[in-house]
C-alpha cells in the first residue's frame, strides 16, 4: 500500500523527515525533522481520514486506516485514545493525519506534535521532471 499514491509520496516526506539531516518540502516533514534532532521520538501515529477542510486545511471525522511508523516501517495499528505527553509541548508519538481528494489529486494533511504544537496545509499532487511530489496549495495553518 505505502508504494501507491498518494501513500508513497507521504511516506516519502515522514522518512525524510525522520531522517533529520534529508531536506523535505511539507511543513510537517520540516517538523517531524526538527523533533528528531532536539527529542527522541519513539514513533509516528499516520491516520487515514475520509474527510477534510480542503479550504481551510483541516482533517475532519475520525480515522477511517491508522499506522505506527517506528522508523523503519509502517504497521497498521489503531490510534490510542489519548497520546502520551513528554512535556507540555511535545510527545514522543506526534500524529500525522491526511485526507485525499482523488478527483483533484489533493490532499489536505496536518500534524500535531502535541496540545500546543502543530500545522495542517493543502497540498496537490504534480509531476515535474519525470518525478511526482507535493506541492503546497496556499497559506495553511500552524499552531
Amino acid at each position: 500500500m505505502w508504494d501507491k499514491e498518494p501513500y508513497s509520496l507521504i511516506a516519502k516526506e515522514i522518512k525524510d523527515g525522520w531522517r533529520a539531516n534529508r531536506p523535505t518540502s511539507t511543513p510537517a516533514g520540516r517538523a517531524l525533522s526538527q523533533m528528531q534532532k532536539t527529542d527522541e521520538l519513539e514513533g509516528l501515529y499516520v491516520c487515514e481520514h475520509s474527510e477534510a477542510d480542503f479550504e481551510g486545511a483541516r482533517i475532519a471525522g475520525t480515522p477511517v486506516r491508522s499506522w505506527f511508523f517506528d522508523g523503519n516501517a509502517f504497521e497498521k495499528t489503531n490510534l490510542p485514545e489519548k497520546v502520551e505527553q513528554r512535556t507540555a509541548i511535545w510527545t514522543p508519538t506526534p500524529v500525522l493525519s491526511f485526507c485525499y481528494r482523488p478527483s483533484e489529486e489533493e490532499l489536505v494533511i496536518s500534524f500535531r506534535a502535541g496540545p500546543r504544537a502543530g500545522n495542517g496545509h493543502r497540498y496537490r499532487i504534480v509531476e515535474e521532471h519525470g518525478y511526482r511530489r507535493l506541492d503546497p496549495l496556499g497559506i495553511g495553518w500552524n499552531a
